[in-house]
């Protein structure tokens, strides 16, 4: 997004890049919840894979299928769609012809249920579309994060996924797989799946990205930008997803 900024003639030091910040900085690992929404589901004994949010082009979940496909007869690993959008149709059209019975395709959850149904996960899957990097951006990676568990990135190798990791300095567990890559999926959801689902927790997600330490930095420049001369402000919209 900043380059795309940059290509209008802005001055690089006027330009800020301010992520969106955590849904809410309760959204902690939810141990009780956890275990009620997985009882609800039947979960209890299960891997639990999950993609949560909206689905829609922005983000294409066909290699995601085609892995859970792939996995049908691995009745320990379990798929959840939960969310909506104008693709989750065509998710639930691909489910039911396929009688894929380890896929459940919930629509949106309250948010006072949001920390219950991220904790339920065992792994998150995070997935940006090629032509999108820039443009929309992968902030559900800050509650998966914020949850302690695993990440399962589906996208290109350059976006604002792998550069939380390195900032993160290795401090997540995240695994990568690109489009069409549906057996490179496959292959990380089996070692996560032997890895026992190992929560790492990360405490500098919440220093990074919660919702005090983002609107303070960015009160702060406001600020110091409103007392200089000459002071023009410019306005970035980033989507979120």
């Amino acid at each position: 997004m900043k380059e795309r900024v940059l290509r209008r003639g802005i001055v690089e030091g006027k330009v800020l890049v301010s992520p969106p910040w955590i849904l809410g900085e309760a959204n902690a690992f939810d141990e009780p919840g956890r275990e009620v929404f997985r009882a609800e589901h039947q979960l209890a004994d299960k891997f639990v894979v999950m993609y949560a949010g909206n689905h829609s082009p922005c983000h294409p979940l066909t290699t995601l299928l085609s892995a859970a496909e792939r996995l049908r007869d691995r009745s320990d690993i379990h798929f959840c769609f939960a969310g909506g959008g104008s693709e989750q149709e065509r998710v639930r059209r691909f489910v039911a012809e396929r009688e894929l019975k380890h896929v459940s395709c919930l629509g949106y959850q309250p948010r006072a249920a949001l920390p219950a149904l991220l904790s339920a996960a065992d792994i998150h899957v995070v997935v940006m579309g090629e032509e999108f990097v820039g443009i929309v951006h992968p902030c559900k990676i800050y509650n998966a994060l914020a949850v302690a568990a695993p990440i399962l990135y589906i996208g290109p190798p350059d976006s604002h996924v792998t550069d939380i990791e390195k900032e993160l300095s290795g401090a997540a567990c995240i695994y990568q797989a690109g489009h069409l890559e549906a057996d490179a999926v496959v292959t990380a959801l089996i070692a996560a799946r032997a890895a026992k689902s190992v929560r790492r927790s990360v405490p500098a997600v919440v220093d990074l990205f919660s919702r005090t330490a983002l609107l303070t930095r960015l009160v702060n420049v406001i600020e110091s930008g409103a007392l200089a001369e000459p002071f023009r402000a410019v306005r970035v919209s980033q989507t979120s997803i």
